[in-house]
């Protein structure tokens, strides 16, 4: 037992040791195999089998058998010792080689499976095969194989470690390309190389070079090289072995499958200590003679290139450009194709990589490479030498670049060299490159530089070059002669641009063509001599040359070609050198002629649009000042060009009698500009041109053209007849929208007339060069457009030819335009237009003057239709009431009856619309009060008190009603016992206007206790807080001035205007004088009638004897006196008794005293002033005295009461028979004898004795302030030369130019404002004591005041404006004379106020014409007014178009003022009737605080119902 256990530890120890050794069993050895299996198969007879005394088959067979079982079974070491003890003398040569293959596959087999298990038999195997020589290759390769399986494919050479080593090496001859051969060597290199001795790795090398030197196939030297490449890597290799592995890896590398695998075996040789031998050797390769086979060159140069310069480059190489350059500039000598191929990329990779960095000689290197480069594809057949051209310019090209970021080092010259001795097969940019560098030694200074810019023109220029070089070398040329023209003109043009470009209309090349005719244009321009003639001769030749073709192109360089002398036409005409101008203006007009009359270009309306268009552009840029010296209209200096000529002045009577420059005879031809040939050109644009833009230009430039007169007129009157004719046929035509193409979208008929009326309108300020036929021609035209959509230019463009024509032209066309009008539908597009036209109409008493029923029919139709509400912006509707009035007072004095009737009928249809607008309402009643004033008289609207009243005496009565719309004062007295009658008595009809001197005194409504200054303006509501100096007095009217003075005892004398004539007839007049200025005695009664209207007052002075109609008054009968004063007349008779003497009396004043009530006025100016209770009784006060004298002559003595309300002696039954006749003419009975009726349909119509408070006195006092007419203030300032931006300068002007004091003279009337009567003058607010000035201007009529307020009549304050700031400041509408010609005013300079709403801007222009714009600072009254375009009119007729259009934008103005405040009045009368109709609700309200019962019967209608409205003409 013991013995046992010491056997298995033993056995246990040894096969511990053999696991350390590695030559145990494994761990993982199979489960499966156990002892008892392996003994169940070598049994003994196994083992007989195997023995070398059985035959050599059954030996074969049993070692087959048994190895298919080997591969599942697992042998004990011993086991396999002795099979391998067995059989191993079958190794012997002796033995048949087919026995000898199968034990050497079994063994094989055995080592393989059982490779674990081996152990020590390893060596024991290695050293038996060992001792056999095999000369049969089988056999090596079966001995070979063994090897393999005994080191596990080569990884494990334990304890063969000596005696492998010479094995590999012998078996290189017999086995160098086999493959497994191949990977046993790689694996003993890979995982044993320290194994391995030099010589042995040499041996190995060479014979891998050898091989691989001839290989067999691809795959084969792949393998070579890959134990190679693991030689390299790990194992030193032998610096012997060094050129050959170059020389194999330069060979292997042409292949194309080998070129990665050889870069990275020799990408790792640089890498090792041996890469500065490796680039040393292949530079040595490449200095050497050539080889037959240039493949080795190449492989060196790609070697050297990528591993010093490529992107994988070797970075531990030291090597500079410039030690490797000369041997790639050796190895060219050999001029062969694959190497120079080679060496160009490699330097190209070099360059782009390293170019920033190179030294000078390495660039030196390059550049003498490259020719060489080049001279190996000088003949360029051969594929590889256009590839090697190809790389080689690619080279180049990369030097060029770094040439032009400045990163280049080398020689440029010799760069620039090689470019130029191969520039046919260089790129153009390189060209380009090329000669912007030879371009830069061409500069004054240098010796010959003309003869060398010569000499580059030719060599770049010539017709073989590419077009970008031609353009380049052009603009070098372009360059250099403009920037030394100055000094070389002569050598430059001569010796160059001239010969050069002499045959530039032959050029093919659209660019190069394009660009050379904008260098002889840029030429041109700078040119100072007669050569610029020479140059612009040879674009006209071209010209007219490329007209004849059809080709776009060549029209194309035709427009360059015209554009080019447009430019030069621009530019030249203001410089010393101006017949240069003057030439490209004959070729323009000659172009501009040759196109309207060849009819195949205008079949073909596209071609040229544009050249054209910008052709006449700039010809309507031509201006002339009043010595017809040429201008250009963006320049404000004067060329010496002048369209004056000796000859056609003698031909155009206006050029003769104009005072000009004349210049001398011999420069006459060379300054003269015959602008009569571009105004044909204009006109045969509008009759033949289809192109829209083109006639748009040509239409729009004709507008502004036609201002400038003197240039117009030099072309002479059958040129301007010949325009108007054209542009009336752009109207008429109804053919021509339809020849017109490129239009806009949506572009019609109306559009075409709308854009043509634009220049009409303006040509009929040249009226009096036109044929009246003409004339009408163009007034026809325009009305012809009323049923298109350009009816609105039409209707404006009548209304300025209104203003401008003469009255021979526009009288017979006028009512037939009336009647267009007034058949047309009105539309609130067209109203404003028609208003305006009505307005200004009415302003020119030279054409309405022949009017008949008719036409004024047709005027009241047109203004009828715009007085709707319901349809019309209120401007238009206060528009429409201020047309009727104004042309009611200004027809015929016979025509107004009859259309008072037509005029109420319609007014009324508008008021049928039950709208709730009051202010409508008040318009109508406004406007039906105005036709009864002024229906049968032209009586001014504010009445005088004539200043004979003094002579009366102060004792009186006086009472006031309210009667419908109308305020009646009556008073009553007799005359002082010492006075008479006058006999000289105001006539019946209107206060004088102006022409007699009065004294302001005898205007009750010119005395203001307080000396305040009162605003003409009735306040919103009625003020109650007074002066406290002042007692309460009733001032029964006021002036219309807004500043009021109280003067003692001096008179202001005012001269005006001529006295209306008055209509009564003439012996009425002198009967009624004959029995009024007879001298009366004393006692005669008198009584003044003040009738208050809202559109004026009226007065009428009544003288008579009265009986004694009442001998005694019962107290009974008090009752029935005040019942009968009260009660109402009918408008019948208001009216008779303005026409009949009443009672027997004839009327000696019906309106020249004003409406006020005062009784008298003295010199000493004591203020005129009535107080109620004291001179002048009220109705209340006279009934209440009545009785109260009734009771004392009852008693016999007089009434307290009555002896306090009346002044003079003390009524009693004991007065004379006078006393009581005086009585009798009371106030009471007065208005019951005119207006008393028996029935009353109307509260309304009810007679309202007003009274007598002081809240009706405030009411009555502030109608009195307002006006019975409109007044306007517009502001009017004077803008010198310098001033069109500085506001304040503006406004401290003291005088204008002459024409802007004639234009001031057509404004109005100068009034001296010291002595202006305020009662009859609206001044708006202007100081009379000097602080505005002295003067200023008025314009004055019948409804309807202006005043001016014109800063240059206004003093300058020291270091103030404010003054006039405040009255034009508060202005509406600004009137500013401009005459400023660069820089124009700039609108709202002179200030921005909130009243600011429109400016009215005038600008001069020559021989008495002027420009007028209007410009809205509220786009509100923009949209109102719609008076956008400019207008030109004669200094004659400007101030009447300003006042319109002052007047206008006013009342637009006053109507957006109510839109936004409606408590603000848009006229005067309208404040007064709504002021009226406020008196009647303040008197009824205090009536029925006393008595509701009497109250109830003057309940008055609501303003903002419609009532029915009286129509008077029936009854008058």
């Amino acid at each position: 037992m013991s013995t046992m256990a010491e056997s298995k530890d033993s056995h246990s120890n040894r096969k511990s040791w053999f696991k350390i050794l590695g030559l145990g069993s494994s761990k993982n050895q199979s489960p499966n195999v156990s002892e008892s299996q392996t003994t169940n198969i070598l049994t003994e007879d196994f083992w007989v089998a195997l023995s070398t005394s059985s035959s050599l088959e059954s030996r074969v067979n049993k070692l087959h058998q048994f190895g298919n079982l080997l591969e599942t079974k697992q042998l004990e070491r011993r086991d396999i010792e002795k099979i391998w003890v067995e059989t191993k003398d079958l190794l012997k040569a002796s033995i048949p080689p087919n026995v000898r293959k199968t034990y050497f596959e079994f063994l094989r087999r055995l080592i393989t499976c059982q490779y674990r298990q081996l152990g020590m038999l390893v060596p024991m195997f290695y050293h038996e095969l060992k001792m056999h020589s095999y000369m049969a290759e089988e056999d090596i390769a079966n001995h070979m194989l063994i090897v393999n399986a005994l080191t596990d494919h080569g990884k494990n050479i334990y304890m063969l470690e000596q005696e492998i080593g010479p094995h590999l090496v012998q078996w290189m001859d017999q086995l160098g390309g086999d493959e497994v051969y191949l990977s046993l060597l790689l694996n003993i290199i890979k995982f044993n190389s320290s194994h391995l001795g030099r010589e042995i790795v040499k041996g190995i090398v060479q014979h891998l070079c050898d091989h691989a030197n001839s290989p067999s196939s691809i795959k084969e030297l792949q393998s070579l090289l890959k134990v190679l490449d693991a030689i390299i890597c790990y194992n030193s290799l032998p610096q012997e072995c060094l050129q050959g592995v170059i020389f194999t890896m330069c060979r292997a590398v042409s292949l194309k499958e080998m070129c990665d695998q050889s870069w990275k075996l020799m990408r790792n040789l640089l890498g090792t200590h041996l890469g500065h031998s490796c680039i040393g050797i292949m530079c040595q390769i490449l200095e050497s003679e050539p080889y037959e086979d240039f493949s080795v060159s190449r492989s060196a140069v790609f070697f050297i290139g990528m591993g010093l310069w490529g992107s994988k480059c070797v970075t531990s190489l030291m090597y500079k450009p410039q030690s490797i350059l000369p041997s790639f500039q050796y190895s060219l000598k050999s001029r062969n194709a694959v190497v120079g191929f080679e060496i160009a990329l490699t330097c190209q990779r070099l360059v782009k990589k390293f170019g920033h960095d190179l030294h000078v000689s390495a660039w030196d290197n390059i550049l003498i490479i490259i020719p060489m480069l080049l001279e190996i594809c000088v003949d360029g057949t051969h594929k590889l030498q256009k590839l090697v051209s190809k790389t080689t310019h690619d080279l180049l090209t990369l030097i060029e670049q770094l040439y032009e970021t400045q990163a280049f080092n080398g020689s440029v010259e010799k760069l620039f060299e090689i470019t130029s001795s191969c520039l046919k097969d260089r790129p153009t940019e390189s060209i380009l490159l090329l000669l912007t560098h030879q371009s830069q030694s061409i500069r004054p200074g240098r010796e010959n530089w003309i003869t060398g810019l010569n000499s580059l023109m030719e060599k770049y220029y010539k017709a073989s070059m590419d077009t970008a070089i031609r353009l380049n070398t052009l603009e070098i040329l372009s360059t250099i002669v403009l920037n030394n023209m100055d000094v070389y003109e002569k050598d430059l043009l001569d010796v160059i641009v001239l010969p050069l470009l002499q045959n530039v209309s032959l050029e093919s090349e659209s660019a190069v063509l394009d660009n050379a005719i904008e260098f002889l244009l840029q030429v041109s321009l700078k040119c100072k001599t007669s050569r610029c003639i020479h140059l612009l001769q040879l674009l006209k030749s071209f010209v007219q040359l490329r007209f004849n073709f059809d080709s776009l192109n060549a029209f194309s360089a035709v427009e360059c070609a015209l554009q080019g002398i447009v430019k030069v036409f621009l530019v030249k005409l203001h410089s010393p050198h101006s017949s240069h101008a003057i030439e490209a203006y004959h070729w323009l007009i000659d172009f501009l002629d040759h196109y309207y009359e060849n009819d195949n270009l205008l079949k073909q309306p596209a071609t040229l649009w544009s050249v054209r268009k910008e052709v006449l552009a700039a010809l309507f840029q031509i201006r002339a000042n009043s010595k017809l010296l040429v201008r250009l209209s963006n320049s404000s200096v004067m060329s010496s060009v002048t369209c004056f000529n000796a000859e056609a002045s003698l031909e155009n009577d206006f050029l003769s009698k104009l005072p000009q420059v004349r210049p001398s005879s011999g420069n006459l031809m060379s300054v003269y500009l015959p602008f009569c040939d571009a105004f044909s050109c204009f006109v045969q644009c509008l009759e033949k041109e289809r192109y829209w833009p083109v006639l748009e230009v040509t239409l729009n430039g004709l507008f502004t053209l036609l201002d400038n007169r003197i240039l117009i007129l030099s072309v002479g009157a059958d040129a301007l007849d010949h325009l108007a004719e054209a542009l009336t046929g752009l109207i008429s035509n109804a053919t021509k929208m339809s020849t017109l193409i490129c239009a806009p979208k949506g572009f019609k008929r109306s559009d075409l007339q709308a854009s043509t009326l634009y220049p009409l309108t303006v040509l009929t300020s040249f009226h009096e060069y036109l044929h009246i036929s003409r004339q009408r021609q163009i007034l026809r035209c325009l009305e012809s457009g009323f049923t298109t959509r350009c009816a609105k230019q039409c209707i404006c463009a009548i209304s300025l030819c209104m203003i401008g024509m003469t009255s021979d032209a526009l009288v017979r066309v006028l009512p037939s335009i009336l009647l267009h009008l007034s058949q047309m539908s009105a539309t609130t597009h067209l109203a404003p237009a028609v208003l305006e036209l009505l307005s200004s109409l009415s302003q020119l008493p030279t054409l309405y003057a022949n009017f008949v029923e008719d036409q004024y029919m047709s005027v009241f139709a047109i203004a009828l239709q715009h007085a709707n509400p319901a349809k019309y912006s209120l401007y238009i509707v206060s528009l429409a009431h201020h047309v009727i009035s104004m042309w009611f007072v200004k027809c015929r004095l016979s025509f107004r009856p009859d259309f008072i009737q037509y005029i109420a009928r319609n007014l009324q249809n508008v008021n049928r619309t039950k709208s709730s607008d009051s202010l409508q309402h008040s318009l109508i009643e406004s406007c039906i009060d105005v036709m009864a004033r002024y229906a049968f008289s032209d009586s001014m609207p504010v009445a005088k008190q004539p200043t004979q009243m003094k002579c009366f005496a102060v004792n009186g009565q006086s009472a006031t009603w309210l009667f419908g719309n109308r305020i009646i004062t009556i008073k009553t007295g007799r005359c002082n016992d010492h006075s008479t009658i006058p006999n000289q008595l105001p006539q019946i009809g209107d206060f004088p206007p102006l022409t007699n001197n009065s004294s302001i005194a005898s205007d009750p409504a010119s005395n203001d206790a307080n000396d305040r200054k009162m605003s003409i303006e009735a306040p919103a509501k009625l003020q109650t807080t007074m002066n406290s100096n002042v007692v309460s007095m009733r001032h029964r009217h006021r002036s219309s001035g807004a500043v009021l003075k109280r003067s003692s005892g001096i008179e202001f004398p005012v001269s005006v205007k001529e006295p209306i004539v008055d209509s009564i007839p003439e012996q009425n007049i002198t009967a009624d004088r004959e029995s009024a200025l007879t001298p009366t005695k004393v006692g005669t009664s008198w009584a003044e009638i003040n009738i208050r209207r809202p559109s004026g007052n009226t007065s009428f002075l009544l003288f008579g004897h009265q009986l004694n109609l009442v001998s005694s008054l019962a107290e009974s009968d008090i009752s029935d006196v005040a019942a009968v004063s009260t009660f109402p007349a009918s408008a019948s008779d208001l009216q008779v008794s303005q026409q009949e003497k009443i009672n027997g009396l004839p009327a000696l004043s019906k309106s020249p005293a004003k409406d006020g009530d005062s009784d008298d006025s003295t010199k000493q100016g004591s203020p005129l002033t009535r107080n109620r209770s004291h001179t002048v009784s009220s109705s209340q006060d006279y009934v209440q005295g009545a009785a109260a004298r009734a009771r004392a002559k009852s008693r016999g003595v007089a009434s307290p009461k009555s002896r306090g309300r009346l002044s003079g002696p003390v009524a009693s039954p004991m007065n004379d028979q006078s006393n009581r006749n005086d009585a009798n003419l009371t106030p009471g009975f007065v208005f019951l004898q005119m207006f008393q009726t028996a029935m009353v349909p109307e509260s309304l119509q009810r007679p309202l004795l007003l009274p007598n408070t002081a809240t009706i006195d405030r009411a009555v006092h502030v109608l009195d302030m307002i006006p019975p007419y409109d007044t306007w203030g517009t502001g009017v300032v004077y803008v010198r030369p310098g001033q069109g931006e500085v506001g304040r300068d503006i406004l401290c002007n003291q005088h204008g130019s002459k024409r802007y004091q004639q234009f001031l003279d057509s404004l109005g009337c100068l009034v001296s404002l010291p002595d202006c009567d305020m009662s009859h003058t609206y001044l708006g607010g202007l100081d009379q004591g000097g602080d505005d000035g002295q003067f200023t201007y008025v314009w004055q009529e019948n409804i309807m005041q202006m005043v001016f307020h014109i800063a240059t009549l206004m003093p300058n304050h020291e270091n103030e404006d404010s003054s006039k700031v405040r009255h034009i400041g508060n202005d509406y509408v600004t009137v500013v004379y401009d005459d400023n010609d660069s820089p124009q005013y700039v609108p709202g300079s002179i200030y921005q106020g909130q009243f600011l709403s429109v400016e009215i801007i005038i600008t001069p222009l020559d021989l008495g014409f002027n420009s007028v714009r209007v410009v809205y600072h509220k786009e509100e009254i923009k949209d109102m007014m719609q008076i956008r375009e400019k207008r030109t009119v004669s200094d004659e007729r400007l101030g009447l178009l300003v006042r319109q259009l002052s007047l206008h934008a006013n009342m637009a103005a006053s109507a957006y003022l109510h839109q936004k405040k409606p408590e603000y009045f848009i006229s005067k009368p309208l404040s007064r009737l709504k002021q009226i109709k406020r008196i009647r609700s303040r008197a009824i309200q205090e009536l029925a605080c006393k008595n509701e019962s009497s109250a109830a019967r003057y309940s008055s209608l609501d303003e903002s119902s419609a009532y029915p409205l009286e129509e008077f003409s029936d009854y008058v």
